[in-house]
């Protein structure tokens, strides 16, 4: 029993060193006398004793776990699921947007923008990192009476973006929606409008929602993991 126990203990001594005193395989022989090949095996020993558990995890595990297996069952490149901390589902959405941006945006780009609340969340959380001859592109119409309290119409996101990227913006003098249709036409032939959705045409990134967070499919659509 008393070999066993000085066994166990130098396995303790030597992983201790080893994984909390981060001492290298050099100084541990040297402090116990021992040849660092002896030093080694002890820690192997260790480890296959599960005296040493090594334990590899993040919470951002399951999150990275989600986006892969997203990437693996859609046509898609880049994925980026937003954490979410509390109740504030649309400013993780806004964060994870504007930290994704900032990582697909070159300099020279065009980005081409619309409106609503988690574009809006993200433009508010775009830090100010410049961006050389970039273009921000309004591509829908404003809202009515412009949403000043929400800035969430798209003239106000994109002044934002363009802010805080050092970038140009080209906007339209338009509206989101019309009350007659044969006013469409008319507007669209307008100069400006016409160069900014060409612009927009052309973008190398566009910033747009696709469904309000509350939007649910159906329980089948899903594969089965």
């Amino acid at each position: 029993m008393g070999e066993e126990r000085g066994d166990v203990e130098l396995l303790l001594r030597v992983a201790r060193m080893y994984y909390e005193q981060h001492l290298t395989q050099a100084d541990i022989a040297r402090e116990i006398g021992y040849s660092r090949p002896s030093v080694s095996r002890l820690l192997n020993r260790a480890r296959e004793q599960e005296i040493v558990q090594i334990t590899i995890s993040h919470p951002l595990e399951h999150i990275l776990s989600v986006e892969k297996r997203l990437r693996e069952r859609l046509p898609l490149k880049t994925v980026r699921v937003a954490e979410v901390d509390g109740t504030d589902v649309i400013g993780a959405v806004g964060q994870a947007a504007a930290e994704l941006l900032i990582d697909s945006v070159s300099n020279g780009q065009v980005v081409a923008v619309g409106n609503g609340r988690s574009i809006q969340a993200a433009a508010q959380r775009i830090p100010q990192i410049p961006r050389v001859d970039c273009t921000i592109v309004q591509l829908l119409g404003s809202i009515p009476g412009g949403l000043p309290s929400w800035g969430r119409d798209a003239p106000t996101i994109c002044t934002r973006i363009a802010s805080q990227l050092g970038a140009k913006v080209s906007r339209m003098p338009v509206p989101l929606i019309v009350d007659n249709p044969s006013l469409l036409r008319p507007l669209m032939r307008e100069e400006k409008v016409a160069t900014t959705l060409a612009l927009a045409a052309r973008a190398d990134v566009a910033l747009v929602g696709v469904a309000g967070v509350e939007a649910k499919a159906p329980a089948t659509s899903w594969p089965s993991t």
